[in-house]
């Protein structure tokens, strides 16, 4: 039973028709899980295909790295889970500052950011071996693992925000669906293909997963480079914060000038309503 058999191609069929009746549902639903509607909007539409992209490299990653660990390089499950440490602990300090630096920079600068040198770090494993680097694990396997998991982890962060900048805050909870919709896509795709790359562990097999992570990065890049976030009436670009989040390019109201002095007109203190009645009563 191969990838080319009856049974592997029943249930891709099957699973393209179950995707097809849901989004067919979720397009006549009154009130739909997965709101496909606000896909209308590019910046959703390319922060949620964006999503998708990097999903597709940050589920397979692991898993490619253990095997490779484990049949190219014969190191032992343990020591593989030791070597394969790092990585997630760049991506846990990326996503942390990435906040901050979406807040300061934009989303889109991020996204594009990120995604090159996630990019970047894949390309170096393939690379690296063409060059002669071994199996060298501070020269080849560990830039690798800091540069692609941090910029795939900055990615995320920023293209979340991409693709909420363009939903109204009433609709964020179907926002946010869509956005988890796209991750599960990706993860799917990323994990089912990279079975399929890998099912013989060959150097040409990793070199080829390799190349699919950098690519599915450099797509991402071009899907956030390609948005144009539009200028909103109550906060310049990007939605309600403006495309930085901080509401920048937000037109400034005239101020209201008052008439009576500093302070305004006075009020009488003495005298106010009392009861239904409407009679004045003296207070003073």
């Amino acid at each position: 039973m191969g990838l080319d058999g009856p049974r592997t191609a029943a249930s891709a069929l099957a699973g393209c028709a179950l995707t097809a009746l849901g989004v067919r549902r979720s397009l006549r639903h009154p009130r739909p899980a997965a709101d496909f509607t606000l896909l209308r909007a590019g910046p959703t539409a390319a922060g949620n295909g964006a999503m998708a992209l990097m999903s597709v490299t940050q589920f397979a990653v692991a898993l490619c790295v253990m095997l490779f660990l484990t049949e190219r390089w014969e190191y032992s499950a343990l020591a593989a889970g030791f070597a394969l440490t790092p990585g997630p602990l760049a991506s846990a300090v990326a996503a942390w500052r990435a906040g901050p630096l979406v807040r300061r920079a934009g989303p889109r600068a991020v996204a594009v950011s990120g995604a090159l040198v996630a990019a970047a770090g894949w390309c170096w494993l393939a690379a690296a071996g063409a060059l002669g680097g071994g199996r060298s694990y501070p020269l080849v396997l560990l830039p690798a693992l800091v540069a692609g998991m941090a910029g795939t982890s900055v990615t995320g962060v920023a293209v979340q925000a991409l693709a909420m900048s363009e939903v109204p805050p009433a609709r964020f909870g179907s926002g946010s669906a869509l956005i988890m919709l796209a991750r599960s896509a990706g993860a799917a795709v990323g994990i089912g293909g990279l079975a399929a790359v890998l099912h013989t562990p060959s150097a040409g097999a990793f070199d080829a997963a390799w190349a699919a992570m950098s690519a599915a990065m450099l797509a991402a890049a071009v899907l956030a480079v390609a948005t144009r976030p539009r200028r909103s009436r109550r906060g310049g670009r990007g939605g309600p914060g403006g495309e930085n989040g901080r509401g920048e390019g937000r037109t400034a109201r005239p101020k209201r000038r008052r008439t009576g002095g500093a302070r305004g007109p006075r009020r009488s203190r003495g005298r106010r309503r009392a009861g239904p009645d409407k009679r004045w009563r003296d207070h003073s």
